[in-house]
Protein backbone atom coordinates (compact mmCIF):
# COMPACT_ATOMS: atom_id res chain seq x y z
CA UNK A 1 0.00 0.00 0.00
CA UNK A 2 1.36 3.70 -0.61
CA UNK A 3 -0.06 4.78 2.90
CA UNK A 4 2.54 1.90 4.66
CA UNK A 5 5.60 3.19 2.08
CA UNK A 6 5.21 6.87 2.49
CA UNK A 7 5.09 6.06 6.29
CA UNK A 8 8.17 3.87 6.69
CA UNK A 9 10.26 5.74 4.35
CA UNK A 10 8.64 9.41 5.09
CA UNK A 11 11.97 10.72 6.92
CA UNK A 12 14.45 9.57 4.33
CA UNK A 13 12.25 12.00 1.52
CA UNK A 14 13.47 15.10 0.70
CA UNK A 15 11.75 18.25 1.82
CA UNK A 16 9.92 18.14 -1.80
CA UNK A 17 9.23 14.24 -1.77
CA UNK A 18 7.57 15.23 1.65
CA UNK A 19 5.41 17.84 -0.01
CA UNK A 20 4.20 15.11 -2.77
CA UNK A 21 3.68 12.79 -0.21
CA UNK A 22 1.64 14.94 2.19
CA UNK A 23 -0.11 16.00 -0.82
CA UNK A 24 -1.23 12.30 -2.51
CA UNK A 25 -2.56 11.17 1.07
CA UNK A 26 -4.97 13.88 1.33
CA UNK A 27 -5.66 13.66 -2.43
CA UNK A 28 -5.29 9.59 -3.76
CA UNK A 29 -7.85 9.64 -5.92
CA UNK A 30 -6.43 12.47 -7.95
CA UNK A 31 -3.30 9.90 -8.78
CA UNK A 32 -5.74 7.93 -11.34
CA UNK A 33 -6.32 10.99 -13.53
CA UNK A 34 -4.08 13.72 -12.92
CA UNK A 35 -0.06 13.25 -14.95
CA UNK A 36 3.06 13.45 -12.65
CA UNK A 37 3.48 17.07 -13.70
CA UNK A 38 -0.25 17.90 -12.73
CA UNK A 39 0.40 16.70 -9.53
CA UNK A 40 3.54 18.82 -9.18
CA UNK A 41 1.88 21.78 -9.58
CA UNK A 42 -0.78 20.88 -7.01
CA UNK A 43 1.78 20.02 -4.54
CA UNK A 44 4.24 23.27 -5.63
CA UNK A 45 7.38 20.40 -7.10
CA UNK A 46 8.65 19.99 -9.71
CA UNK A 47 7.36 16.92 -12.40
CA UNK A 48 10.98 15.65 -11.82
CA UNK A 49 10.55 15.55 -7.84
CA UNK A 50 7.34 13.64 -8.13
CA UNK A 51 9.03 10.94 -10.29
CA UNK A 52 11.72 11.10 -7.80
CA UNK A 53 9.23 10.71 -4.92
CA UNK A 54 8.23 7.17 -6.76
CA UNK A 55 11.69 6.15 -7.01
CA UNK A 56 11.85 6.50 -3.27
CA UNK A 57 9.14 4.53 -2.67
CA UNK A 58 10.43 1.82 -4.87
CA UNK A 59 8.21 2.02 -7.55
CA UNK A 60 9.68 2.13 -11.09
CA UNK A 61 8.14 5.24 -12.11
CA UNK A 62 4.74 7.72 -11.79
CA UNK A 63 3.21 4.81 -14.20
CA UNK A 64 3.67 2.14 -11.57
CA UNK A 65 1.99 3.80 -8.68
CA UNK A 66 -1.11 4.51 -10.93
CA UNK A 67 -1.26 1.24 -11.99
CA UNK A 68 -0.97 -0.36 -8.52
CA UNK A 69 -3.91 2.63 -7.32
CA UNK A 70 -6.16 1.49 -10.60
CA UNK A 71 -5.85 -2.08 -8.96
CA UNK A 72 -7.45 -1.17 -6.30
CA UNK A 73 -4.45 -1.60 -3.49
CA UNK A 74 -5.69 1.35 -1.61
CA UNK A 75 -8.68 0.59 -0.48
CA UNK A 76 -9.53 2.95 2.43
CA UNK A 77 -11.28 1.42 5.79
CA UNK A 78 -12.42 3.18 8.38
CA UNK A 79 -10.99 1.92 11.96
CA UNK A 80 -13.49 -0.02 13.30
CA UNK A 81 -14.17 -1.88 10.12
CA UNK A 82 -10.16 -3.08 10.33
CA UNK A 83 -10.56 -3.77 13.60
CA UNK A 84 -13.58 -6.23 13.20
CA UNK A 85 -11.75 -7.82 10.50
CA UNK A 86 -8.24 -8.23 11.96
CA UNK A 87 -10.52 -10.07 14.74
CA UNK A 88 -12.46 -11.99 12.44
CA UNK A 89 -9.25 -13.58 10.99
CA UNK A 90 -7.81 -14.37 14.63
CA UNK A 91 -11.37 -15.56 15.59
CA UNK A 92 -10.44 -18.76 13.24
CA UNK A 93 -7.39 -20.02 14.84
CA UNK A 94 -7.51 -21.63 18.05
CA UNK A 95 -6.33 -19.48 21.39
CA UNK A 96 -8.25 -16.56 20.38
CA UNK A 97 -7.65 -14.25 23.16
CA UNK A 98 -3.97 -15.65 23.22
CA UNK A 99 -3.35 -14.63 19.52
CA UNK A 100 -5.00 -11.16 20.03
CA UNK A 101 -2.68 -10.50 22.83
CA UNK A 102 0.32 -12.12 20.52
CA UNK A 103 -1.07 -9.81 17.49
CA UNK A 104 -0.09 -6.52 20.13
CA UNK A 105 2.97 -7.70 20.81
CA UNK A 106 4.43 -7.97 17.08
CA UNK A 107 2.99 -4.71 16.66
CA UNK A 108 4.89 -3.29 19.49
CA UNK A 109 8.03 -5.03 18.01
CA UNK A 110 7.42 -3.18 15.21
CA UNK A 111 6.79 0.10 16.94
CA UNK A 112 10.02 -0.53 18.21
CA UNK A 113 12.13 -1.09 15.22
CA UNK A 114 10.70 2.47 13.81
CA UNK A 115 11.57 4.63 17.11
CA UNK A 116 13.41 7.69 16.61
CA UNK A 117 15.49 8.16 19.78
CA UNK A 118 16.74 11.45 19.03
CA UNK A 119 13.33 12.73 19.52
CA UNK A 120 11.98 11.17 22.18
CA UNK A 121 15.37 12.30 24.01
CA UNK A 122 14.59 15.66 22.70
CA UNK A 123 10.98 15.57 23.97
CA UNK A 124 12.21 14.01 27.42
CA UNK A 125 14.39 16.86 28.27
CA UNK A 126 12.28 19.35 27.16
CA UNK A 127 10.10 17.95 29.38
CA UNK A 128 11.94 17.62 32.24
CA UNK A 129 13.03 21.33 31.97
CA UNK A 130 9.72 22.64 31.25
CA UNK A 131 7.82 24.94 33.79
CA UNK A 132 4.40 24.02 32.76
CA UNK A 133 3.10 20.94 30.77
CA UNK A 134 0.09 20.86 29.56
CA UNK A 135 -1.58 17.33 28.06
CA UNK A 136 -3.84 17.69 24.94
CA UNK A 137 -6.34 14.82 23.63
CA UNK A 138 -9.65 14.58 22.22
CA UNK A 139 -12.21 11.62 21.27
CA UNK A 140 -10.09 8.37 21.18
CA UNK A 141 -6.90 10.02 22.71
CA UNK A 142 -8.39 11.24 25.43
CA UNK A 143 -7.75 8.10 27.83
CA UNK A 144 -4.04 8.53 26.87
CA UNK A 145 -3.87 11.93 27.80
CA UNK A 146 -6.00 11.68 30.90
CA UNK A 147 -2.86 9.14 31.46
CA UNK A 148 -0.07 10.51 30.58
CA UNK A 149 -0.91 13.98 32.60
CA UNK A 150 -1.22 12.19 35.42
CA UNK A 151 1.83 10.42 35.83
CA UNK A 152 3.89 13.27 34.83
CA UNK A 153 2.30 15.08 37.53
CA UNK A 154 3.32 12.07 39.92
CA UNK A 155 6.92 12.13 38.80
CA UNK A 156 7.46 15.74 37.87
CA UNK A 157 4.46 17.59 38.89
CA UNK A 158 2.95 20.84 37.59
CA UNK A 159 1.27 19.27 34.57
CA UNK A 160 -2.29 19.54 33.88
CA UNK A 161 -4.61 17.92 31.42
CA UNK A 162 -6.91 19.60 29.31
CA UNK A 163 -10.65 19.10 29.95
CA UNK A 164 -12.76 19.86 27.07
CA UNK A 165 -15.63 19.49 28.93
CA UNK A 166 -14.81 21.71 31.29
CA UNK A 167 -11.40 23.83 31.01
CA UNK A 168 -11.56 26.90 28.80
CA UNK A 169 -9.04 26.70 26.41
CA UNK A 170 -8.66 30.38 26.02
CA UNK A 171 -7.93 30.91 29.33
CA UNK A 172 -5.41 28.12 28.93
CA UNK A 173 -3.52 28.88 26.32
CA UNK A 174 -4.18 32.80 26.99
CA UNK A 175 -0.63 32.46 29.25
CA UNK A 176 1.10 29.63 26.83
CA UNK A 177 4.98 31.04 26.26
CA UNK A 178 8.44 29.38 26.14
CA UNK A 179 8.58 28.47 29.24
CA UNK A 180 5.48 25.46 28.90
CA UNK A 181 5.56 22.29 27.28
CA UNK A 182 1.90 21.29 25.40
CA UNK A 183 1.75 17.79 24.58
CA UNK A 184 -0.89 16.80 21.84
CA UNK A 185 -2.06 13.60 21.20
CA UNK A 186 -3.77 12.92 17.84
CA UNK A 187 -4.77 9.59 15.97
CA UNK A 188 -7.16 9.04 13.68
CA UNK A 189 -9.81 10.57 12.86
CA UNK A 190 -7.85 13.86 14.01
CA UNK A 191 -9.37 15.55 16.08
CA UNK A 192 -9.40 19.59 14.83
CA UNK A 193 -9.74 21.12 17.89
CA UNK A 194 -6.08 19.27 18.77
CA UNK A 195 -4.80 20.52 15.76
CA UNK A 196 -5.80 24.22 16.34
CA UNK A 197 -4.72 23.91 19.93
CA UNK A 198 -1.29 23.04 19.19
CA UNK A 199 -1.07 25.56 16.59
CA UNK A 200 -2.08 27.99 18.97
CA UNK A 201 0.19 27.40 21.37
CA UNK A 202 2.98 26.78 19.36
CA UNK A 203 2.49 30.98 17.99
CA UNK A 204 2.58 31.66 21.56
CA UNK A 205 6.27 30.40 22.05
CA UNK A 206 5.18 27.17 23.88
CA UNK A 207 7.39 23.81 22.47
CA UNK A 208 4.92 21.58 21.09
CA UNK A 209 5.53 17.83 21.33
CA UNK A 210 2.84 16.04 18.98
CA UNK A 211 2.25 11.84 19.69
CA UNK A 212 0.64 10.99 16.38
CA UNK A 213 0.18 7.76 14.29
CA UNK A 214 1.66 9.01 11.15
CA UNK A 215 4.99 11.39 10.29
CA UNK A 216 2.20 12.75 7.80
CA UNK A 217 -0.39 13.42 10.17
CA UNK A 218 -1.91 16.90 10.64
CA UNK A 219 -0.29 17.52 13.87
CA UNK A 220 3.06 16.96 12.51
CA UNK A 221 2.79 20.48 10.93
CA UNK A 222 2.42 22.28 13.97
CA UNK A 223 4.55 20.20 16.40
CA UNK A 224 8.23 20.96 17.54
CA UNK A 225 9.02 17.32 17.44
CA UNK A 226 6.95 14.34 16.20
CA UNK A 227 6.99 11.23 18.11
CA UNK A 228 4.57 8.30 16.22
CA UNK A 229 3.57 5.17 16.03
CA UNK A 230 2.91 3.31 12.83
CA UNK A 231 -0.69 2.27 12.90
CA UNK A 232 -1.17 2.15 9.23
CA UNK A 233 -1.76 -1.71 9.06
CA UNK A 234 -3.82 -1.42 12.01
CA UNK A 235 -7.34 -0.14 13.64
CA UNK A 236 -6.88 3.02 15.92
CA UNK A 237 -7.88 0.44 19.20
CA UNK A 238 -5.77 -2.00 17.75
CA UNK A 239 -2.72 1.23 18.03
CA UNK A 240 -3.50 1.55 22.28
CA UNK A 241 -0.42 -0.98 23.24
CA UNK A 242 1.46 1.02 21.04
CA UNK A 243 0.75 4.16 22.01
CA UNK A 244 0.73 3.53 25.69
CA UNK A 245 4.67 2.16 25.43
CA UNK A 246 6.16 4.84 23.64
CA UNK A 247 4.57 7.16 26.49
CA UNK A 248 6.01 5.08 28.92
CA UNK A 249 9.45 4.93 27.70
CA UNK A 250 9.04 8.85 27.27
CA UNK A 251 7.82 8.95 31.19
CA UNK A 252 10.78 6.72 32.00
CA UNK A 253 13.13 9.43 29.71
CA UNK A 254 11.76 12.39 32.19
CA UNK A 255 12.60 10.46 35.08
CA UNK A 256 15.77 9.64 34.26
CA UNK A 257 16.96 13.08 33.23
CA UNK A 258 15.37 14.89 36.71
CA UNK A 259 16.40 12.21 39.18
CA UNK A 260 16.36 14.65 41.87
CA UNK A 261 13.00 16.34 41.34
CA UNK A 262 12.13 12.53 41.13
CA UNK A 263 13.32 11.78 44.80
CA UNK A 264 11.48 15.16 46.02
CA UNK A 265 8.14 13.65 44.42
CA UNK A 266 9.04 10.18 45.73
CA UNK A 267 8.96 11.25 49.40
CA UNK A 268 6.81 13.56 49.25
CA UNK A 269 4.36 11.42 47.88
CA UNK A 270 5.48 8.51 49.94
CA UNK A 271 5.16 10.71 53.37
CA UNK A 272 1.37 11.07 52.44
CA UNK A 273 -1.29 9.79 55.12
CA UNK A 274 -3.00 7.23 52.38
CA UNK A 275 -4.74 5.21 55.10
CA UNK A 276 -8.03 6.63 53.77
CA UNK A 277 -7.24 6.15 50.40
CA UNK A 278 -5.93 2.86 49.65
CA UNK A 279 -6.65 -0.87 51.16
CA UNK A 280 -3.80 -1.32 53.57
CA UNK A 281 -1.61 -4.75 52.55
CA UNK A 282 -1.32 -7.18 55.27
CA UNK A 283 1.13 -9.24 53.79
Amino acid sequence: MLEERIRSRFHQLTNGQKRVAKYLLDHPEELVVRSAADIGNAAGVSETTVIRFCHALHYSGYAELQKQIRQGLIQPKSGLEKYRASKQDLATQPHFYAQVMRKDLSNLERAIAQIREKDLDVAARRIAEAGRVVVVGMRTSYAAAHWLSFILNLVRGNTRLYRPDTDDILEMTADAGSEDVWIAISLHRYAKATIQIAERVGQKGAFVIGLTDSPVAPLSDVSDVTLTIDSSPTSTIDAAPMLFSLMNALVSGVVIRDRERFERRRAAYDSTQMEDLFVQEEF
